[in-house]
């Protein structure tokens, strides 16, 4: 039935109402009217709604109390992806703040080609929340879905707890935009978690460790009554995907806007001029920082303008114009009982004291990292002192000076081993060097590093359960603890032993038995056909990660290519920079994991067959790039381009005298830097084996006077797939396949979606496809588009 309209009228003012108060209360911490009034208020509503239901809208204050129980959370897959920032502590030579600022902004100048005479980068400073990264997502205003940022690509649908936290709208003011995705941090003031936890201390019941931890916990509370119950707080700091919104030209501007849709923007930020703003503003929240009512770990440095933002890109899981500052943590003495060393992932050595416990910052610290030996000795640290101890943004806790007055008799100074005190292998320090340009000085420090490689334990635990992982080969059931067992056992050496494991070997193991065993060999031999991809991270090569691995294969298209490939091949791949390709390439260089990869396939692991380089990579090189990437004193990009126009190879360039260069026209001096270049022969020589390798790939842009067909192009390549309701393969699956084919999966139907793949019961994913005349497909459809396009 209709509803009357003084009934509509009386709810809507009620609504108003209510909503201005919140905001006033909890946005703005200016109550405007006492609690009393605010709960008649609300049961005035309750009671309206109750007697006509037809009331209820999802922007209804009476909402937030909390829905129904859940099973468990669902996936949500972001349209953009969440990224993380790259974090920066404060250095640990020096006490002043500048040198953070002052790296990420010659970085970004860098980056920009911006001259020393250029105007200053404007910058927004903001602070770095101590909570849980949420995605909340607008539709024509209306709050539709909230979700955690995952691993950056999918999260958890945490709609019905966020929608109990007060500061969050559940509608924007006016002109809202068509879709509008904000990005926010979820966190709890302290004297909310003071009092929360008196109030469970009074009922008996166990109480919260820290407000960081209570606000991850309760935003994936399966029951929202609880979570409504829990004083939750939100800030936005950024955006997602929008659409029918005209985005303002600068990130301040973006906030502002924010704001005055009604969602809640932190006031401690600032609009600055180059790296001597951003230290300002760090100086600032450093002295106030216990004034702030909340925890933070630091602040963040943006650049401003969203023009430049765009210019500068992501690398591959964080933004290049974005950097986290960490703030110096909080400082207590102790005394330090031993020091000894641990030998991380990646076999360097980091000496450690262990510490006669200490309460610090809230925690028990017992361990603090020393760095490596250039820090043990410049601060002079032995065993029997008093050090100052520091929490520096949560991470490892930290020796930051000793106490000389306090030292006791006898000391002696610390001396890092020889050999690793996992494995006995031969320890070798790695240079490496920090520019602070601001003092124009270079300082050197030396990294131990031991040499075993995947011999050692210490490194082969974490490269076994990096490689198992379910991003990586995907065995299910072997777990760390399991892992631990092999080694130790010395059943497993390599990431080949696995595919050697006899049952005979297993059943025996603790936590294991024979149903355990059957299921383990079962999910090892699954494993053995990966994608070319998830084989890729599966190795653990320094700086490749998930994205990077499936843009190596994608668009190289085989190992046998990967393992060729020189580094300034492999920089054509899109995110694939100059350390990266590095990297890549001294990881295949090495003898042992080339064993390693021999033994692999040896035991039948395949990636499928090999491909054509793609021909998006094919397509880049030219000659002028390739003379760039050799980084010849004095020829930049011009001086490339005008070379490779003159010269119609690089065989006649390698060999063209003085007068030759100089009449491209380019200047004398680099002429005598490439004449010097190619005098080397073995700068000559590689130079050639480059080009061969170009050649040898499809890359050669000869090759395309004759031959345009160069590379190839992936079936799905430019398509856009979304995924909806229950289809026989899981969702991991069918993305996989889908982007081995070029596509692309997103999370929500938009204009830009090519085809709809719907299971049983789909969501409204298969209504908004039908009403934007999207073509819709079922599962048998995609696997035939799969297999015909292959």
């Amino acid at each position: 039935m209709s509803l009357p309209k003084q009934i509509q009228q009386q709810a809507q003012h009620l609504r108003e109402a209510i909503e201005q108060h919140n905001r006033a209360y909890y946005v703005l911490d200016t109550p405007t009217i006492p609690d009393a009034e605010y709960d008649r208020l609300f049961q005035q509503l309750q009671a309206l709604e109750a007697e006509y239901p037809a009331l209820v809208t999802p922007a209804s204050p009476t909402q937030r109390v909390g829905g129904k129980m859940l099973d468990s959370l669902k996936p949500v897959r972001h349209a953009v992806p969440m990224l993380s920032i790259e974090s920066k502590t404060y250095s640990t030579e020096t006490d002043t703040p500048e040198i953070v600022p002052f790296n990420f902004d010659a970085g970004i100048r860098k980056q920009l080609s911006l001259k020393e005479d250029d105007a200053p980068i404007e910058y927004i400073a903001e602070l770095k929340f101590d909570g849980l990264a949420i995605n909340l997502r607008y539709e024509h205003g209306l709050l539709v879905q909230a979700a955690t940022r995952g691993d950056g690509e999918t999260g958890e649908d945490v709609s019905q707890n966020i929608r109990t936290i007060h500061q969050i709208p559940l509608k924007l003011k006016a002109n809202a935009p068509d879709v509008l995705e904000v990005r926010g941090e979820v966190y709890m003031r302290r004297d909310d978690f003071e009092q929360l936890n008196a109030e469970l201390r009074d009922y008996g019941e166990l109480t919260y460790m820290n407000p960081r931890n209570t606000v991850g916990g309760v935003v994936r509370l399966l029951d929202p009554s609880i979570a409504a119950k829990r004083p939750l707080s939100f800030f936005a700091y950024g955006l997602g995907e929008t659409r029918g919104w005209a985005i303002p030209s600068t990130h301040s501007e973006v906030l502002k806007a924010l704001q005055d849709m009604g969602l809640p923007i932190c006031d401690e930020r600032a609009v600055v001029s180059g790296p001597k703003g951003l230290s300002e503003f760090y100086r600032r929240i450093q002295e106030i920082r216990d004034k702030i009512p909340f925890d933070i770990d630091g602040v963040v440095y943006k650049v401003n303008d969203l023009n430049f933002q765009k210019q500068l890109g992501m690398r591959n899981r964080d933004p290049r114009w974005a950097v986290a500052h960490k703030l110096k943590g909080e400082e207590q003495l102790t005394t330090v009982n031993d020091i000894d060393v641990e030998v991380g992932r990646t076999g360097v050595l980091t000496p450690m004291a262990r510490l006669k416990p200490v309460l610090v910052g809230g925690t028990v610290v017992s361990n603090a990292t020393l760095h490596n030996e250039s820090q043990v000795h410049l601060k002079d640290v032995r065993v029997g002192d008093t050090v100052i101890v520091r929490r520096a943004g949560d991470v490892i806790p930290e020796v930051i000076a000793v106490v000389k007055e306090r030292r006791p008799s006898g000391t002696i100074e610390f001396v890092m081993p020889a050999t690793c005190p996992v494995c006995g292998s031969c320890v070798v320090k790695v240079e490496k060097k920090s520019h602070l340009k601001s003092k124009e000085t270079t300082k050197t420090q030396a990294a131990s590093r031991c040499i075993g490689g995947l011999k050692c334990p210490a490194q082969r635990k974490q490269a076994i359960i990096h490689f198992a992982g379910r991003r990586a080969m995907n065995i299910d059931g072997l777990g760390e603890k399991l892992v631990d067992q092999l080694i130790d056992a010395e059943l497993v050496m390599t990431p080949a032993d696995l595919y050697r494991l006899q049952p005979v070997q297993l059943v025996d193991l603790e936590r294991m038995g024979k149903l355990s065993t059957e299921n383990l060999l079962v999910a090892i031999r699954k494993s053995k056909s990966p994608t070319l991809a998830r084989f890729v991270f599966a190795l653990g090569i320094p700086e490749v990660g998930e994205g990077t691995a499936k843009d190596l294969a994608n668009f190289m298209g085989s190992l046998r290519k990967l393992q060729k490939a020189l580094p300034e091949v492999l920089e054509y791949i899109p995110n694939v920079g100059k350390e990266a390709a590095a990297a890549i390439h001294k990881f295949f260089f090495d003898s042992h994991n080339q064993s390693v990869i021999i033994d692999l396939e040896n035991l039948g692991i395949s990636c499928g067959e090999e491909k054509l380089v793609d021909e998006r990579v094919a397509n880049k090189p030219n000659m002028a790039s390739l003379i760039i990437s050799l980084n010849i004193l004095g020829v930049g990009k011009g001086g490339a381009e005008k070379l490779a126009a003159h010269f119609d190879s690089l065989s006649k360039l390698i060999s063209a005298s003085e007068s030759e260069l100089l009449s491209v026209p380019i200047n004398k001096k680099a002429a005598a830097e490439i004449l010097r270049y190619f005098s080397d022969n073995e700068k000559r020589n590689y130079v050639r084996k480059i080009e061969e390798q170009l050649r040898e790939f499809g890359m050669h842009w000869d090759d395309r006077k004759i031959d345009s067909n160069l590379g190839h192009t992936l079936p799905f390549d430019g398509l856009s797939f979304v995924l909806t309701g229950t289809i026989s393969l899981s969702r991991e699956e069918a993305k996989n396949r889908i982007e081995s084919a070029g596509g692309k999966v997103t999370g929500s139907v938009s204009a830009k979606t090519n085809y709809v793949v719907a299971g049983e019961n789909p969501g409204s994913k298969l209504q908004d496809a039908k009403k934007l005349g999207i073509k819709v497909i079922d599962e048998k459809e995609l696997l035939s588009m799969i297999a015909n396009a292959g």
